[in-house]
């Protein structure tokens, strides 16, 4: 294997172990944080650290903006995901 591919594959690997570190503290961390404060706030606190965190990784690689398609199979997903959540409630 190439020296470039064996360090984007440990770069990625190192990336995600971070990634389900810091996943895996969030309920402990919740938990806590819920007692004190209102459980709409902290979810809506996560939600918003969540995406700036990924937006500073997405503007960071220059990914290129979805096509018309992609945004239109994306709401579909997402519609019929959000009607399956509903459904077992």
């Amino acid at each position: 294997m190439r020296q470039e591919t064996q360090g984007i594959i440990n770069g990625f690997a190192l990336l995600v172990t971070a990634g389900i570190a810091i996943f895996a503290l969030t309920l402990p961390a919740t938990r806590y944080v819920v007692s004190y404060l209102d459980p709409f706030l902290v979810g809506l606190g996560r939600f918003v650290f969540a995406g700036f965190i990924a937006a500073m990784i997405v503007t960071a690689l220059k990914v290129p903006v979805p096509t018309q398609n992609q945004v239109v199979q994306l709401i579909i997903v997402a519609l019929w995901a959000s009607h399956s959540v509903q459904r077992w409630q």
